[in-house]
């Protein structure tokens, strides 16, 4: 039974991967025929901007890749998946402005969300676990006292 539920996790692993691929692909297809469109049709040359541009989320999109099939399904996979959301977001929108680039302060800004709601609830349970530690021991308290009144 054990075998079957790996085989099925794997299959599943599988997929999910060829999907992402298949965004990738097709994302970069969009970037390519843009850039063809813009050679041929309006006679823009391609700088040294939009081939660096090209190289470098092609590298983060890889990197993302390979870490969401070594994380699949454990704690870091929902945030390496935002990353990964956000740089297709940025490849897609690359192919109608230069200032797509902006997207990018979306990843720092989610950071600082998250560590302000860890740091808020923190201290919000600090609070209660510090009136449950005095509840819990105002009874043992009073239990000792009742205990020498009935000696």
């Amino acid at each position: 039974m054990a075998g079957q539920s790996r085989k099925k996790e794997t299959m599943e692993r599988q997929s999910e991967m060829r999907k992402i691929m298949y965004y990738i692909l097709g994302i970069n297809f969009l970037l390519i025929l843009s850039y063809l469109y813009s050679i041929f049709f309006k006679g823009y040359e391609i700088g040294n901007f939009d081939v660096i541009s090209a190289v470098v989320l092609n590298v983060i999109n890889l990197v993302c890749y390979r870490m969401l099939d070594v994380f699949y399904k454990s704690m870091f996979y929902d945030y390496i998946n935002d990353v990964f959301i956000i740089n297709l977001a940025v490849n897609l929108f690359l192919t109608f402005t230069k200032k797509a680039w902006y997207i990018y302060l979306l990843i720092p800004g989610y950071l600082c969300y998250k560590v302000g709601m860890y740091a808020y609830l923190h201290v919000k349970n600090l609070d209660k676990s510090n009136n449950e530690a005095e509840n819990e021991a105002a009874p043992k308290q009073q239990k000792s006292k009742i205990l020498k009144y009935n000696r």
